[in-house]
Protein backbone atom coordinates (compact mmCIF):
# COMPACT_ATOMS: atom_id res chain seq x y z
CA UNK A 1 0.00 0.00 0.00
CA UNK A 2 1.20 3.09 -0.62
CA UNK A 3 0.22 6.74 1.84
CA UNK A 4 0.18 9.76 0.25
CA UNK A 5 0.42 12.74 2.56
CA UNK A 6 -1.91 15.73 0.89
CA UNK A 7 -0.96 18.98 0.66
CA UNK A 8 -4.72 20.12 -0.03
CA UNK A 9 -7.71 19.65 2.63
CA UNK A 10 -10.02 16.47 1.72
CA UNK A 11 -13.89 17.43 2.43
CA UNK A 12 -14.78 14.09 2.92
CA UNK A 13 -13.65 10.21 3.38
CA UNK A 14 -14.38 9.47 -0.29
CA UNK A 15 -12.91 6.43 -2.41
CA UNK A 16 -13.38 3.54 -4.32
CA UNK A 17 -12.93 -0.22 -4.26
CA UNK A 18 -13.08 -2.62 -6.62
CA UNK A 19 -13.89 -6.30 -7.15
CA UNK A 20 -11.78 -8.85 -8.99
CA UNK A 21 -13.18 -8.64 -12.36
CA UNK A 22 -12.26 -4.99 -12.64
CA UNK A 23 -9.19 -4.37 -15.00
CA UNK A 24 -7.31 -2.58 -12.55
CA UNK A 25 -3.95 -3.43 -10.42
CA UNK A 26 -6.33 -1.21 -7.71
CA UNK A 27 -7.98 -3.18 -4.47
CA UNK A 28 -8.84 0.54 -3.48
CA UNK A 29 -8.08 3.92 -2.94
CA UNK A 30 -9.39 6.13 -0.30
CA UNK A 31 -9.07 9.87 0.33
CA UNK A 32 -9.43 10.61 4.17
CA UNK A 33 -9.90 14.37 5.80
CA UNK A 34 -7.74 15.27 8.52
CA UNK A 35 -6.88 18.64 10.21
CA UNK A 36 -3.09 18.68 11.75
CA UNK A 37 -4.13 20.83 14.65
CA UNK A 38 -6.88 19.23 15.44
CA UNK A 39 -6.07 15.78 15.59
CA UNK A 40 -3.14 15.46 14.38
CA UNK A 41 -3.86 13.58 11.16
CA UNK A 42 -2.75 15.73 7.95
CA UNK A 43 -5.33 14.80 4.67
CA UNK A 44 -3.88 11.61 3.33
CA UNK A 45 -4.85 8.61 0.75
CA UNK A 46 -4.58 5.48 0.53
CA UNK A 47 -3.95 3.40 -3.06
CA UNK A 48 -4.07 -0.65 -1.63
CA UNK A 49 -2.23 -2.77 -5.22
CA UNK A 50 -4.01 -6.06 -5.65
CA UNK A 51 -2.00 -8.80 -4.21
CA UNK A 52 -0.96 -10.31 -7.70
CA UNK A 53 0.44 -7.23 -8.87
CA UNK A 54 2.11 -6.16 -5.32
CA UNK A 55 4.10 -9.36 -5.25
CA UNK A 56 6.39 -8.22 -8.08
CA UNK A 57 7.08 -5.06 -5.79
CA UNK A 58 7.98 -7.04 -2.72
CA UNK A 59 10.08 -9.67 -4.03
CA UNK A 60 11.88 -6.37 -4.90
CA UNK A 61 11.64 -4.62 -2.11
CA UNK A 62 9.10 -2.21 -2.67
CA UNK A 63 11.24 -0.83 -5.27
CA UNK A 64 9.24 1.41 -7.76
CA UNK A 65 5.98 0.82 -6.00
CA UNK A 66 5.55 4.40 -5.61
CA UNK A 67 5.78 5.23 -9.35
CA UNK A 68 3.40 2.46 -10.34
CA UNK A 69 0.49 3.20 -7.78
CA UNK A 70 1.53 7.00 -8.24
CA UNK A 71 0.93 5.97 -12.28
CA UNK A 72 -2.46 4.29 -11.20
CA UNK A 73 -4.00 6.81 -9.41
CA UNK A 74 -2.83 9.50 -11.81
CA UNK A 75 -5.63 7.79 -14.55
CA UNK A 76 -8.20 8.47 -11.93
CA UNK A 77 -6.66 12.00 -10.77
CA UNK A 78 -4.11 13.71 -13.45
CA UNK A 79 -3.40 16.55 -11.39
CA UNK A 80 -2.64 14.29 -8.02
CA UNK A 81 1.06 14.85 -8.42
CA UNK A 82 1.05 18.84 -7.17
CA UNK A 83 -0.99 17.51 -4.59
CA UNK A 84 1.13 15.25 -2.50
CA UNK A 85 3.22 16.22 0.02
CA UNK A 86 4.74 13.22 1.44
CA UNK A 87 4.60 9.47 0.30
CA UNK A 88 4.70 6.61 2.72
CA UNK A 89 5.33 3.47 0.87
CA UNK A 90 4.30 0.03 2.53
CA UNK A 91 5.23 -3.13 0.57
CA UNK A 92 5.16 -6.23 3.74
CA UNK A 93 2.60 -8.69 1.45
CA UNK A 94 0.64 -9.02 5.09
CA UNK A 95 -0.84 -6.24 5.04
CA UNK A 96 -2.61 -6.53 2.00
CA UNK A 97 -6.01 -7.49 2.27
CA UNK A 98 -7.33 -10.19 0.45
CA UNK A 99 -10.95 -11.51 0.61
CA UNK A 100 -11.91 -14.11 -0.77
CA UNK A 101 -15.47 -15.17 -2.06
CA UNK A 102 -17.98 -15.14 -0.07
CA UNK A 103 -15.67 -13.55 3.45
CA UNK A 104 -17.82 -10.85 3.99
CA UNK A 105 -21.33 -13.01 4.41
CA UNK A 106 -19.73 -15.31 6.29
CA UNK A 107 -18.12 -12.89 8.86
CA UNK A 108 -20.84 -11.25 8.59
CA UNK A 109 -23.36 -14.25 10.20
CA UNK A 110 -20.64 -15.42 12.34
CA UNK A 111 -20.83 -11.79 13.89
CA UNK A 112 -24.53 -12.14 14.29
CA UNK A 113 -24.03 -15.73 15.99
CA UNK A 114 -22.06 -13.59 18.60
CA UNK A 115 -23.93 -11.02 18.96
CA UNK A 116 -27.16 -13.10 19.90
CA UNK A 117 -26.64 -13.75 23.50
CA UNK A 118 -23.76 -14.57 26.01
CA UNK A 119 -21.21 -16.71 25.04
CA UNK A 120 -18.60 -18.07 27.32
CA UNK A 121 -15.95 -17.41 24.51
CA UNK A 122 -16.02 -14.29 22.23
CA UNK A 123 -13.28 -13.50 19.08
CA UNK A 124 -11.79 -10.80 18.03
CA UNK A 125 -9.10 -10.12 15.40
CA UNK A 126 -8.24 -8.06 11.97
CA UNK A 127 -10.06 -11.74 10.40
CA UNK A 128 -13.17 -10.14 11.67
CA UNK A 129 -12.92 -6.57 10.44
CA UNK A 130 -10.17 -6.10 8.02
CA UNK A 131 -6.36 -5.71 8.28
CA UNK A 132 -4.31 -4.39 10.25
CA UNK A 133 -4.08 -3.25 13.78
CA UNK A 134 -6.58 -0.44 13.96
CA UNK A 135 -8.74 -2.86 12.55
CA UNK A 136 -8.00 -5.18 15.16
CA UNK A 137 -8.67 -2.12 17.82
CA UNK A 138 -12.10 -1.17 16.29
CA UNK A 139 -13.58 -4.99 16.58
CA UNK A 140 -11.78 -5.10 20.19
CA UNK A 141 -14.08 -2.04 21.19
CA UNK A 142 -17.11 -3.36 19.55
CA UNK A 143 -16.91 -6.59 21.40
CA UNK A 144 -15.84 -5.13 24.37
CA UNK A 145 -19.26 -3.37 24.31
CA UNK A 146 -21.10 -6.44 23.11
CA UNK A 147 -19.61 -8.21 26.40
CA UNK A 148 -20.76 -5.50 28.53
CA UNK A 149 -24.30 -5.74 26.92
CA UNK A 150 -24.51 -9.30 27.81
CA UNK A 151 -23.08 -9.55 31.06
CA UNK A 152 -24.00 -6.42 31.90
CA UNK A 153 -27.01 -8.33 35.10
Amino acid sequence: MVTYILNHEVEKVHGLYFTRDTQTPLNFYKFYPGDPDKDGKPPRLWVSIKAERLQHYVADNGENLQAFATDCIRELYPDIDKRIRETVVQYNGYITPEFPTGQIRRVSEFLATQEAGPKNIYYVGDYLSGAGTGCSCAIGRRTGRLVARHWQE
